[in-house]
């Protein structure tokens, strides 16, 4: 993530966003792809009864993808400053 960091910088200097916003963008959606594949594959292998397993992709992606994407990149901002 930290070259993700130094990405968003060159990126910056480019755009009328910030690093800070960019970084935060670009890593939340990276947990958002990596998240969505893990959801898909436990999918396969995970039933809940009375749970469709579209339901189960999306809860699943949804509370990884803020929790590890956003609140970690926040989190990674705080310590960088």
């Amino acid at each position: 993530m930290k070259q993700l960091y130094l990405f968003s910088g060159r990126l910056s200097s480019r755009t009328p966003f910030s690093r800070n916003v960019i970084y935060l963008f670009f890593r939340t959606l990276a947990v958002l792809v990596l998240s969505l594949a893990a959801a898909v594959f436990l999918s396969c292998f995970v039933t809940i009864k009375g749970l469709i397993p579209l339901a189960f992709i999306v809860v699943l992606c949804g509370w990884v993808t803020v929790a590890v994407g956003l609140f970690g990149g926040i989190l990674f901002l705080m310590n960088q400053d």
